[in-house]
């Protein structure tokens, strides 16, 4: 059954009031959505600058507390004793990664750390330092069966070790100054030697030329020269 012109119309009419309606509910309700959605990042944008606030406030709290553990550990030690270059490195070691969580705790460390290190006492520790480890190194490769540990190694066995590696760093210098006397030498002699055979050659009319000197057949020849003379 078909719908006549009149129920259409009145049809079109009703839909043509409804439609406004219609969308300004789809308006409102995007209106809505939108509302919610920059409320719910305004809300995260809070709690993740709450989350960093936090963060940087425990940072800040873990800095100074490891600087102000470290200011006391650091007071308690001497730094006459031959120890204090290792425990003050073991401090910095178990302290450091604290400080540096908050740049008012490390650059406070800095400036205790600079003036340690620009000690001249410090400095001739961690020279005494190096060099027992380096002495004990060339120790302990002669000899794998005893090795000595620089850290617990008591006074005068580091003492004897020392003066054994001075020795042999002298005796070296010696075999060194002695290869040297002995090239010296040789290289006056084979001047001298070559000088001979020249003369030799010169004076014989030999058939050998000058630059026949290193030839064994020359050599000979002016062995038999020498004995006949």
């Amino acid at each position: 059954m078909g719908m006549s012109g009149k129920t259409f119309l009145s049809a079109f009419q009703m839909g043509a009031k409804l439609y406004p309606d219609i969308v300004k509910s789809r308006e409102d309700k995007i209106d809505k959505d939108l509302k919610r959605e920059m409320l719910n990042l305004q809300k995260n944008r809070l709690k993740v600058e709450g989350e960093v606030a936090t963060a940087k406030g425990t940072r800040l709290a873990t800095g100074l507390k490891n600087l102000e553990e470290f200011k006391i550990e650091f007071d308690a030690l001497d730094m006459n004793s031959p120890e204090f270059v290792s425990q003050y490195s073991d401090l910095v070691k178990n302290k450091i990664t604290g400080m540096s969580m908050a740049p008012e705790s490390l650059e406070k460390f800095n400036a205790i750390d600079g003036m340690v290190k620009g000690n001249a006492i410090y400095k001739a520790q961690v020279e005494a330092e190096n060099n027992a480890w380096k002495v004990t190194e060339w120790w302990n490769k002669r000899n794998p069966l005893s090795p000595i540990d620089p850290r617990t190694a008591p006074p005068e066995v580091l003492s004897s070790i020392d003066q054994s590696y001075k020795d042999y760093l002298q005796e070296e210098k010696n075999k060194a100054l002695r290869a040297e006397v002995e090239t010296r030498s040789e290289a006056e002699t084979a001047l001298k030697d070559k000088a001979e055979f020249v003369a030799f050659v010169e004076e014989t009319g030999s058939a050998f030329k000058p630059e026949d000197y290193e030839n064994p057949e020359a050599k000979t020849a002016l062995r038999i020269h020498n004995q006949i003379e």
